[in-house]
């Protein structure tokens, strides 16, 4: 069913576009809701204001490009630094803007991604938030590029500072699994 964005309001509109971006991410269906999130931004142009909106589309296009051709890729990666470039405008300690770039760097397996994860994890310590996620998307960064050992060192560090969260022991778990070779 289309939803109509004639006659919402900003907080009708915050909830629905929410509810877009969970549904998108638990489907793997990115494309209609970029395009929803787009025409909310048209017909609602203070939306563009909001951190939380961008983010969420920077994210969204970053996994289309994950599922998109290569003539597409780059064109919906850009969109997300773009996104995310635009946020850090406003708020340059936006640790979720940072690594928004950083995470489109991860997923072109390239160590360009370590600045900005390392950046994030840097913000998210000032901000005195739980470093465990932050240090094992640096992790991510390096894995992707092939550099297992340093993957290694800071995705156990993740699990270290964050023991009992059991997505951080998934996640290495799965790590020593796929690289039986470095333990």
């Amino acid at each position: 069913m289309a939803i109509s964005t004639k006659k919402i309001n900003k907080d009708d509109c915050y909830n629905l576009l929410q509810n877009e971006f969970r549904n998108a991410m638990n489907s793997l269906r990115y494309y209609g809701a970029v395009k929803k999130y787009e025409g909310f931004i048209a017909a609602t142009p203070i939306l563009r204001n909001n951190n939380f909106i961008l983010l969420n589309l920077a994210t969204l296009y970053d996994h289309l490009a994950l599922k998109s051709r290569k003539s597409n890729r780059k064109k919906y990666e850009e969109k997300a630094i773009n996104l995310c470039q635009e946020v850090l405008k406003r708020d340059p300690e936006n640790w979720g803007a940072v690594w928004g770039i950083g995470r489109v760097w991860w997923h072109r397996c390239s160590l360009k991604g370590i600045t900005y994860a390392k950046r994030a994890r840097a913000i998210a310590a000032k901000k005195k938030m739980n470093l465990g996620m932050f240090s094992m998307q640096v992790g991510y960064v390096y894995e992707s590029a092939g550099h297992l050992e340093k993957a290694k060192f800071w995705i156990k560090k993740g699990l270290e500072e964050n023991p009992n969260d059991t997505n951080l022991q998934r996640i290495w778990k799965h790590f020593k699994e796929e690289n039986p070779s470095i333990f």
